[in-house]
């Protein structure tokens, strides 16, 4: 799902002594997120910053994921999460594993009918729905 190719929960504690890869990709992340600047980021920052990211409106099930994923974040049940709350909950995957996943939402988005296969008519569709078309030239 989208939630998880961009925050997938985190498997174990990393490096000793030091941040890892994906704990300071998510440091930065985070701090673009923070579009106020205050330590913390809510459901609403977090969204627009996904929606700014992908191009796209999240789904109302995509929305859902997301927002239970931060729920279970928010460990102090504020409303937001600070930076420690983020690193303890979420963390990318390494980056080949990040991409194989984004391949494979991105796959089974254009994938309509679930055959393994995307014909040219998911690929138009699903061009469509994102407001992209082709002239016949282009095809």
């Amino acid at each position: 799902s989208l939630a998880q190719i961009l925050l997938k929960k985190k498997g174990g504690k990393g490096k000793k002594g030091g941040k890892n890869e994906g704990e300071k990709m998510l440091e930065k992340l985070f701090e673009e997120t923070d579009v106020n600047g205050d330590g913390l980021v809510t459901l609403e920052e977090i969204t627009t910053s996904l929606e700014n990211m992908l191009g796209v409106q999240l789904s109302e099930e995509e929305f859902a994921e997301l927002e239970a994923h931060f729920a279970e974040a928010d460990t102090d049940g504020s409303g937001s999460l600070d930076l420690e709350e983020a690193l303890a909950a979420f963390a990318p995957k390494s980056k080949e594993e990040a991409i194989e996943e984004a391949l494979d939402h991105l796959f089974e988005k254009y994938d309509h009918d679930d055959s393994g296969v995307i014909t040219m008519e998911e690929f138009l569709l699903e061009e469509e729905e994102n407001g992209r078309t082709y002239s016949d030239e282009e095809l």
